[in-house]
């Protein structure tokens, strides 16, 4: 009678296999999407408000000066002087009072 030696079956861990080619095609396209991609072109899209303010500061304004020297403009009363540099804070802030 002859003597057969049969190898042990080894039972694949489907689980770990599974897991294990996920955590490296993640890590693959992250690497991919993080330094090789074409990064996207943001484009800023203004809500209605803010667009009619954009198209107002493109205006060019005219030459204020003819609507300086008319007889209105000279009857204004000026209700705050002009602005001057005070005293802000003190000269050493941590001395003593």
């Amino acid at each position: 009678m002859a003597i057969v030696f049969e190898h042990k079956q080894k039972n694949i861990n489907w689980l770990t296999l599974f897991t294990t080619l996920f955590i490296i095609v993640f890590v693959l396209l992250g690497i991919y999407y993080l330094f090789f991609a074409a990064t996207p072109i943001i484009e800023t899209v203004l809500p209605g408000p803010l667009q009619k303010v954009n198209q107002i500061s493109d205006l060019q304004f005219i030459d204020s000066s003819p609507l300086l020297g008319t007889l209105t403009s000279n009857n204004l009363q000026v209700y705050v002087g002009t602005p001057s540099i005070g005293l802000i804070g003190r000269t050493n802030p941590f001395a003593s009072l």
